[in-house]
């Protein structure tokens, strides 16, 4: 399972936005034995947006991971060293 909350507003002629991101466990066995661990991230960012004659330029700054957490982003499922 995972999910996302992102929360956005306005701040002098700049949008920004916090954003927390959650998955479970992933079963890291045919069997569904065992489970990796569940992780949670924590993401800010900033932009702004301009009118040009083309069309809107836009500009974001993003920094993930603030609190520069590790987690796994993949699984190698029956990994014989059970590293998970």
């Amino acid at each position: 399972s995972w999910g996302a909350l992102r929360l956005s507003g306005r701040l002098v002629e700049h949008d920004v936005w916090l954003a927390l991101v959650h998955a479970g466990g992933l079963a890291v066995d045919d069997r569904n034995s065992a489970r990796s661990a569940g992780w949670m991230r924590c993401d800010l960012g900033a932009g702004r947006a301009w009118p040009t004659r083309f069309g809107t330029a836009r500009l974001d700054l993003a920094l993930h991971n603030v609190f520069d957490r590790r987690y796994a982003g993949s699984v190698i499922v029956n990994e014989a060293n059970r590293r998970h």
